[in-house]
């Protein structure tokens, strides 16, 4: 298994986990400041990091996006906060899409994608 892409998915479960365990921040919002929480505060490339924002922005719920991104800022308070404020449905959907996503965003050293 490509080195990229085995960090990509050990880091997408372990964003899994936190997130489970956590909870979201009005303040982020877009693909953007996804983006940035995505690269902050993981080992996920860059490239991927805009990859999964952009697919976040599409695929979640604001809510459930900005819940994600606070979580991965590892936010833990303000996490569990806004989790009171989003569907269980949507919370789901959240903690499953870092694994989704993750495996749709993986990309080789050259950034190139790895699963087309």
């Amino acid at each position: 298994m490509n080195r990229t892409r085995s960090v990509l998915l050990m880091a997408a479960a372990a964003i899994c986990w936190i997130v489970l365990l956590s909870g979201c921040d009005s303040q982020v919002s877009g693909a953007d400041q996804f983006s940035a929480a995505c690269r902050e505060n993981t080992n996920i490339p860059d490239e991927a990091c805009q990859c999964l924002a952009n697919r976040a922005e599409t695929e979640l719920s604001e809510p459930a996006a900005v819940w994600l991104a606070t979580a991965m800022r590892g936010e833990k308070e303000r996490a569990l906060q806004l989790k009171e404020s989003v569907p269980w449905t949507e919370l789901l959907e959240a903690s499953m899409f870092m694994m989704k996503a993750g495996e749709a965003c993986a990309v080789d050293e050259e950034g190139l994608p790895i699963i087309e």
